[in-house]
């Protein structure tokens, strides 16, 4: 990534909290992380480096639009108008404070693989979501809206089995739930965060993660 960048002759190791393949936009991440490294060291603008980033999530076919939603990186990011940073448009809404988020890791899904599974129904479904927000662009707004989407889809119900449904929503403090390619995400009351997780984990037994909502764009912090 960093040679496409025009970055040469310099050797960087790189390490991520979360995997590749699941539905944590990781690569989408690495590619914007890679266009903040390609920008300090050549001395070029952070906007041509994410632009060259987004082409090559593009033609590589990993994180389409990614890298113009994590160069927000504010808690829910609304994509009104695809394209790179700079020619794209989004939208972001900050998550309250109050807010802790759990996933389930049920399997590994490649962006080709989940737009090749992708039928009528799910679409005129999106459809449908993406403009009842981009009336009204809130957190509350949105955690009602995925979920209703996410329950009238069955998409709980492919990653966990039957029941998968009644089992989230007696989850302690949960505020909505959605699925991302084979993740599983669960939006939850801080203070009840560690009960929901024992809820998750003594009813599934996949990997699940306690994490925060994201509340700042992306950084790059030099360490000497």
């Amino acid at each position: 990534m960093l040679k496409l960048l025009g970055v040469e002759g310099v050797t960087v190791s790189a390490s991520r909290a979360l995997p590749w393949g699941v539905g944590y936009a990781s690569s989408g991440a690495s590619a914007v992380a890679a266009a903040l490294l390609a920008s300090a060291l050549r001395g070029v603008s952070i906007g041509r480096s994410l632009q060259a980033a987004h082409a090559v999530e593009v033609e590589d076919r990993t994180g389409l639009g990614d890298v113009l939603a994590i160069s927000c990186g504010i808690g829910v990011v609304l994509r009104r108008r695809p394209g790179a940073p700079g020619l794209g448009e989004v939208d972001c809404v900050p998550a309250p404070p109050s807010v802790s988020v759990i996933t389930l890791e049920t399997g590994f899904m490649s962006t080709q693989e989940l737009l090749s599974s992708l039928g009528q129904n799910y679409y005129l479904a999106s459809e449908d979501l993406v403009k009842a927000l981009d009336k009204d662009l809130s957190f509350d707004r949105f955690t009602s809206l995925v979920t209703q989407f996410t329950e009238s889809l069955g998409l709980a119900r492919w990653l966990l089995g039957e029941g998968a449904d009644e089992v989230i929503r007696r989850t302690p403090g949960l505020i909505g739930y959605y699925a991302k390619k084979r993740l599983l995400v669960l939006l939850v009351e801080k203070d009840e965060a560690y009960d929901a997780v024992r809820h998750v984990t003594s009813n599934y037994r996949f990997k699940v993660r306690l994490l925060e909502p994201s509340r700042e764009g992306p950084s790059l912090t030099f360490v000497t």
